[in-house]
C-alpha cells in the first residue's frame, strides 16, 4: 500500500507542476505573430498608390468636367433654337403685311412671358436665364436672336437668325463669350467658322465681349 500511495504522490506532483507551469505561460503577455504582423502591413495603401490614385482621379476630372460643361450649354442652346426660329416667322410675316421691320417685340405675335424692353436698335425680352431679341444689328444684319446668360448678367452662348429681307438674308450665326471655352466649343461643334468679335448684347445690356461663329446654312 505504501508503494501505491508513493506512486499517486508522484502523479499528483507532476499534475500540479504542468498547471503551475501553465499558469505561468498564461499570465505572460502574448506576442504577435511576426507574420501576422507582415501581413497586416500588404493590406495597407502606400504614400505612393495614394498619390497615383489621386492623379488618376485628376486626370478624370480634368477632362470629364469640361465635356459636363459643354454638353450643357449645348442643351441650352438647342432648347432655344426652335423659338428663335418661331420669332422669325412671326417677324417675317409682319414684315409681308406691312412691308417693314420694326424693333418692338409686342408687334410681333410671339407673346413672352417677360417685359418688352424697346432701344434704339432692338427690342428685347429678358428672363432669368435668357435674353430675347429682333434688332437692327449695323455689324451683323437687322436678326432675331437669343442670348444665354449666366447669373452675373453675362452672355455665355447665342444664336441669331438674319431675316430674309435684310442685307444678309438666310444668314446663322452663333456667339460665344471669349473667355469660355466650353461655350466656344459649343459653336464649333454645330459647324462654325470664327467671323467676327463683339459685345454680345447691343447697347451695353451685357458687359462682356463674344466671338460669333458663322453657321453653315
Amino acid at each position: 500500500m505504501e508503494h501505491n500511495n508513493k506512486g499517486f504522490t508522484w502523479i499528483e506532483n507532476k499534475i500540479h507542476s504542468r498547471m503551475f507551469l501553465s499558469g505561468i505561460l498564461t499570465s505572460l503577455p502574448k506576442q504577435q505573430d511576426p507574420r501576422l504582423q507582415i501581413s497586416g502591413m500588404v493590406k495597407g495603401f502606400t504614400l505612393i498608390e495614394l498619390l497615383v490614385v489621386v492623379l488618376i482621379i485628376g486626370i478624370l476630372a480634368a477632362v470629364a468636367v469640361p465635356q459636363y460643361k459643354i454638353a450643357v450649354y449645348k442643351s441650352r442652346l438647342a432648347a432655344v433654337i426652335p423659338t428663335v426660329k418661331a420669332m422669325k416667322q412671326a417677324v417675317e410675316t409682319y414684315y409681308l403685311n406691312n412691308g417693314e421691320y420694326i424693333q418692338n417685340l409686342d408687334a410681333y405675335d410671339i407673346g413672352f412671358p417677360c417685359t418688352t424692353y424697346n432701344g434704339n436698335n432692338s427690342s428685347r425680352c429678358e428672363t432669368a436665364t435668357t435674353i430675347w431679341n429682333v434688332r437692327s444689328n449695323v455689324n451683323m444684319c437687322q436678326d432675331v436672336s437669343a442670348i444665354l446668360i449666366n447669373e452675373n448678367r453675362e452672355g455665355i452662348n447665342s444664336y441669331g437668325m438674319c431675316l430674309d429681307y435684310s442685307h444678309r438674308p438666310g444668314v446663322r450665326y452663333c456667339g460665344a463669350a471669349q473667355n469660355d471655352s466650353a461655350a466656344n466649343q459649343v459653336c464649333k461643334n454645330l459647324g462654325g467658322t470664327y467671323l467676327r468679335y463683339g459685345s454680345c448684347a447691343e447697347e451695353g445690356v451685357l458687359s462682356n465681349k463674344c466671338n460669333f461663329y458663322l453657321l453653315p446654312n
